[in-house]
């Protein structure tokens, strides 16, 4: 039987390492599509294009988001033409509407989302998402969060399974 000092020790030494491996510490990006999740450092710029068909004026609508340093930012927009649910006029923007190949397009726009943002897949047609360039599938939901903490036990069990596949 554990003497009184050592049965101390032992406990706080346990309570120390309990805290330490589950109390949200790390900064990561984290993009959930549906059962699949994509992590990268917050530091690292990620790019994620959204292009689909406009379910009521049926022409191409191209998102372009980047996520770095802990926000979210849509840069591009590429639309087809001024309808529901899309810009009304180009004086929507501050910087320059362009038209390319019968689309409209604005670039460098640094709209500032915040750290969270949820794009619903359900209700667009012929949804494409990628990310970095590679196209992911996606359920009805993505979900990106531009800062998220996660504890080292999350960073532990992420590489142990990187060893497992």
């Amino acid at each position: 039987m554990l003497g009184g000092n050592k049965l101390f020790l032992l406990l706080t030494t346990s309570t120390l390492m309990i805290l330490l491996l589950t109390t949200p510490i790390i900064q990561v990006t984290k993009v959930k599509t549906g059962d699949g999740e994509i992590v990268t450092r917050p530091d690292v710029k990620t790019t994620i294009t959204l292009e689909y068909v406009h379910s009521v004026e049926l022409g191409r609508v191209v998102e372009t988001y980047e996520i770095i340093n802990c926000e979210i930012k849509l840069t591009r927009l590429t639309w087809p033409g001024h309808g529901a649910g899309l810009p009304s006029t180009p004086s929507d923007f501050t910087n320059p509407v362009v038209s390319e190949g019968g689309e409209y397009v604005v670039e460098n726009m640094s709209l500032h989302l915040g750290d969270v943002l949820t794009l619903s897949m359900k209700h667009r047609i012929n949804p494409r998402l990628l990310i970095n360039g590679d196209e992911i599938e996606t359920g009805d939901l993505v979900e990106i969060r531009a800062c998220t903490s996660e504890p080292l036990a999350w960073l532990l069990w992420q590489g142990l399974g990187s060893l497992l596949r």
